[in-house]
């Protein structure tokens, strides 16, 4: 029983330090969008905007996961 709490804890810090990764990504991404909008390059901000949403939906998933894990 001890190994199993061990092996939870060990995984959702995984998934923690990704949900970071993936959280630090689309700050970046929403930099380069407004850059974009600021330069007046409307297919670099659609296109960053569009992977922010991505990121956004795949980290909202990856914290249900863990916090329903």
């Amino acid at each position: 029983m001890r190994e199993s709490r061990r092996a939870d804890r060990r995984r959702h810090g995984g998934l923690l330090v990704y949900l970071i990764l993936l959280l630090s990504l689309q700050a970046f991404l929403l930099v380069v969008a407004l850059e974009g909008v600021a330069a007046h390059d409307p297919a670099l901000a659609r296109n960053a905007a569009i992977l922010s949403i991505v990121l956004l939906t795949s980290s909202w998933g990856l914290w249900w996961f863990v916090r329903h894990d």
